[in-house]
């Protein structure tokens, strides 16, 4: 595969956080309709740039900052980005903003029944070790259920294992009635953004995170868990062992702050 060059550049005709994830030109290979596509702004808060790193998408330490992030603008925009560099590019033109659009529906996920953001949740977890189960209550919340489900982690993560062996118990002891109902993505203003239904959002996340991206265009991906043996909270642990799906995330993150990387 020809390594693409991606730039994060600011977007002026959209709201003041728009943003590219591509220089028009850069790719002589190419169409015409395909660099338009790829050159496209994202309306979304800058933030998301971060989801790029792939892994596990973790609590954003601040209810404002989600908010921000999880507005309808971003949802559809980040849809019809991927919907239209799928469409006129090459399949693997539109993993820069799968991966982005994956991370937004892990980050903007929320627990229907109190509002809040399942990340936040989750990291309120009980601290338990490697031989320790979660308390019941916790182990079959449907937000962390919902995100077991979705999260399909890459051959090379570190996790894999803990994660099969994390839904073979959730299934074993939860009933199927708390694995969808109270877990959906919403928007901050607690709108539905259009095509977010959790069994979509489960569809549409083993597509992107299998790395054999296709678009669906009303799927809601949503990626997540990530932890192995000593699991000293769900969600730190779930942390430590995401950043093993990309080799170099912080080279990444560094190359990020320049407005530069390689896919």
């Amino acid at each position: 595969m020809i390594a693409s060059k991606l730039f994060i550049t600011l977007g002026a005709s959209l709201s003041v956080n728009a943003f590219s994830l591509y220089e028009p030109g850069t790719d002589k290979d190419v169409t015409k309709a395909c660099d338009k596509a790829m050159a496209a702004d994202i309306d979304c808060d800058r933030e998301v740039i971060s989801f790029l790193n792939g892994g596990w998408y973790g609590s954003l330490d601040s209810e404002a900052l989600t908010d921000a992030v999880c507005t309808k603008a971003c949802s559809r925009s980040l849809q019809d980005y991927v919907a239209n560099v799928s469409e006129d590019c090459d399949e693997d033109k539109a993993r820069g903003g799968l991966r982005i659009w994956t991370g937004w529906n892990a980050t903007c996920l929320k627990d229907t029944k109190t509002g809040r953001y399942c990340n936040d949740i989750i990291a309120d977890f009980t601290d338990v070790g490697e031989d320790e189960e979660l308390p019941h209550d916790e182990l079959c919340h449907p937000c962390y259920v919902k995100r077991l489900e979705m999260y399909k982690p890459s051959p090379y993560a570190l996790n894999i294992k803990w994660h099969e062996e994390q839904l073979e118990l959730v299934h074993k002891k939860c009933s199927s009635s708390t694995t969808t109902e109270s877990a959906a993505p919403t928007s901050s203003k607690g709108e539905s953004s259009g095509a977010e239904t959790t069994a979509e959002a489960s569809e549409a996340s083993q597509t992107a995170n299998s790395e054999e991206e296709s678009v669906s265009s009303t799927g809601t991906p949503v990626q997540t868990m990530s932890s192995e043996p000593t699991v000293s909270s769900a969600s730190n642990a779930a942390a430590n062992f995401g950043q093993g799906e990309l080799f170099g995330s912080r080279a990444l993150m560094l190359l990020l702050s320049m407005n530069l990387f390689f896919m």
